[in-house]
């Protein structure tokens, strides 16, 4: 199985390749050990599975069809198409590691940003249905529904607000009210 690993733009062009790059804006990778992703691409197998994976070993694309991954600032390998290779996607729940692809295994500070980033998104979400909501309310365009419906979303942003993320990923989430 091939792993090309670090591709970065190819600095030294030959001039077949600086005038390709001029007249059609190509851009040209290498990896590590100066393999030109152009022509590695004919060493991978058809009918494995390749992944395209960050410095930390994080998948960020999965193809059947190597010619489809641009891996800029990352690496490439192969896997074999097995079943349980077959669940591998780019969600970044997945690992490169060793050869072999495994779950990826949250540290206690990757899941407390995952919280933090997720406590913010919900935040800003809240926080525009109250604007809308308050809208209706100050120009006394509201609805008795409307109403109580900003009442709920306070209440829920407040909540939301006292959130821990610091406990992740033992985190009781508020419910959101319904839309």
């Amino acid at each position: 199985m091939i792993n090309l690993m670090n591709f970065r733009e190819k600095t030294k062009l030959t001039e077949d390749e600086q005038q390709q790059a001029s007249n059609f804006g190509v851009i040209f990778l290498c990896d590590e050990v100066g393999n030109d992703w152009y022509e590695s691409q004919k060493q991978f197998t058809a009918e494995t599975i390749k992944v395209m994976y960050a410095e930390n070993g994080v998948i960020c694309a999965v193809s059947d069809d190597v010619s489809k991954l641009w891996p800029l600032n990352l690496s490439v390998a192969e896997i074999k198409a097995t079943k349980a290779n077959s669940a591998v996607d780019s969600s970044g729940s997945w690992v490169y590691c060793d050869g072999k692809v495994k779950a990826r295994q949250y540290t206690a500070d990757e899941m407390c940003e995952e919280a933090e980033q997720r406590k913010i998104k919900l935040l800003a979400m809240a926080t525009s249905e109250i604007n809308i909501l308050q809208d209706a309310i100050d120009l006394d365009m509201a609805t008795e529904d409307e109403a109580t419906s900003l009442t709920a979303w306070r209440k829920y942003r407040v909540l939301l607000s006292r959130v821990d993320t610091g406990t992740a990923p033992d985190i009781d989430w508020p419910v959101a009210p319904s839309i």
